[in-house]
C-alpha cells in the first residue's frame, strides 16, 4: 500500500500542473498563468499571492501547486495544504481533489492529518465530477482502504462513473472489475451511477451556494450569529458526514451550518476558520 500511496502523490503533482492550465479567466490570473508556463515561477508567485490573500479559490490553488512542488520557492507541504484547503472549502473541487491526495501523502508520516478527512475531501471532489477523484474513490472501495468498508458495488459505481468521462485508467480498470462482480451487482452498480447522474447538483460552481440555489435558505441571514467557537465543530461534521456518506444531499444540514459561518467571515475575518485537523 505504501507504494500505491508513493505513486498516488507523484501522480497527483503531474495531474495538479496539468490541472492549472485549465482556469478560466480571472482578473490577473491568465498573467500567472501564462507566467507558470514559461517556468517563471517567481512571476508567477507574484502575481497568484495577492489574489490569494484576496480569497480568490483558483489563486489559491494555484500557489499552492508551487508550495506543493518547489517551483521557485522552498517546496512547503504544509503551506500547500493550507492553501488547498482555502480552496478547497469554497467549494473548488480540483482543490479538494488534491487536499485529498496531499492528507493521505501527510498521514503517513504525521499523525495529525486524518486519512478520513482525505475520503471526505476525495468524495466531494468525486460529486463534483473530477473522473481522477471518481476513480480513486472507487479504488480505495475496491480495496477497503482507508476506513471505507470493503464494497464492490461503490467501488465499481464510483469507477464506472470516471470511465463515463473517458478516464483512460478507469476505462481499463473496468474491465479488471467487471470480471470479478456478478451480475446481481453490476446491476445494482449501475443503477446507482444512473441515480447518482440524476440526482447531482448541476449547473452549481459552488457547493457552498447548493442550499440557496435551492431555496432552502430563506432565513440564511439569520444564521449570522452562530459562534465563532462553532467552526471547527461544523466543519468536522461536514467532514464526517461526507466520510460516511455517499450522496451529496446526505449532507444538507451540516453543510447549511458551514454556509452560514463561511459567507459570514468571509466578509468579516481572514484568518483561517477552516482548520480542523
Amino acid at each position: 500500500m505504501k507504494d500505491s500511496l508513493n505513486h498516488l502523490s507523484r501522480l497527483a503533482i503531474v495531474i495538479a500542473i496539468g490541472f492549472l492550465f485549465s482556469f478560466p479567466a480571472v482578473a490577473g490570473f491568465n498573467d500567472g498563468v501564462n507566467a507558470f508556463k514559461k517556468h517563471d515561477y517567481a512571476l508567477a508567485y507574484k502575481i497568484f499571492e495577492p489574489l490569494a490573500k484576496d480569497g480568490n479559490a483558483k489563486a489559491q490553488f494555484a500557489l499552492g501547486l508551487l508550495y506543493r512542488n518547489g517551483l521557485g520557492l522552498r517546496k512547503n507541504l504544509r503551506k500547500a495544504h493550507e492553501l488547498y484547503k482555502s480552496a478547497a472549502v469554497q467549494g473548488y473541487a480540483k482543490a479538494q481533489y488534491n487536499l485529498g491526495i496531499l492528507i493521505l501523502y501527510l498521514a503517513k508520516k504525521n499523525n495529525n492529518f486524518d486519512v478520513r478527512n482525505a475520503v471526505s475531501w476525495m468524495k466531494l471532489a468525486a460529486q463534483q465530477d473530477i473522473a481522477r477523484a471518481q476513480y480513486h474513490l472507487g479504488m480505495f472501495y475496491w480495496d477497503g482502504n482507508h476506513g471505507l468498508e470493503y464494497d464492490r458495488v461503490l467501488a465499481y459505481m464510483w469507477v464506472e462513473l470516471a470511465a463515463s468521462s473517458f478516464l483512460p485508467k478507469a476505462v481499463a480498470k473496468l474491465k479488471e472489475l467487471k470480471k470479478d462482480m456478478s451480475v446481481s451487482e453490476l446491476n445494482t452498480a449501475n443503477k446507482l451511477a444512473a441515480k447518482w447522474r440524476a440526482v447531482k447538483p448541476k449547473n452549481i460552481k459552488d457547493p457552498f451556494e447548493a442550499s440557496k440555489a435551492e431555496g432552502t435558505c430563506g432565513t440564511f441571514g439569520d444564521r449570522l450569529n452562530i459562534e465563532i467557537s462553532d467552526i471547527t465543530k461544523r466543519t468536522k461534521e461536514f467532514l464526517i458526514c461526507l466520510y460516511k456518506k455517499d450522496f451529496y444531499d446526505d449532507c444538507k444540514a451540516p453543510l447549511l451550518q458551514m454556509t452560514a459561518i463561511y459567507n459570514h467571515l468571509r466578509q468579516t475575518m481572514e484568518q483561517e476558520w477552516w482548520e480542523c485537523q
